[in-house]
């Protein structure tokens, strides 16, 4: 028999290389398995700032940094 081993691709708005905070926050949530505003919910923000991280338009606030290194996994 034939076995083909291929990776699965993570979807269209996986980003292609994972560089800034962004695209960080939203490789996290999509291997997580969440959405915008389940991420929205855990940092008690609108679900337009997340998606505004996570397209780099702006800057998560510091009140938010520790929070997002814990979501993000790394110390």
């Amino acid at each position: 028999s034939i076995q083909l081993i291929a990776t699965k691709s993570k979807g269209y708005d996986y980003p292609k290389e994972v560089k800034t905070l962004g695209d960080h926050i939203r490789a996290r949530r999509i291997d997580r398995g969440l959405f915008q505003p389940d991420v929205a919910g855990i940092f008690g923000v609108s679900m337009e700032t997340v998606l505004h991280w996570e397209k780099n338009q702006t800057i998560p606030r510091k009140m938010f940094h520790a929070k997002i290194m814990e979501f993000l996994g790394y110390c």
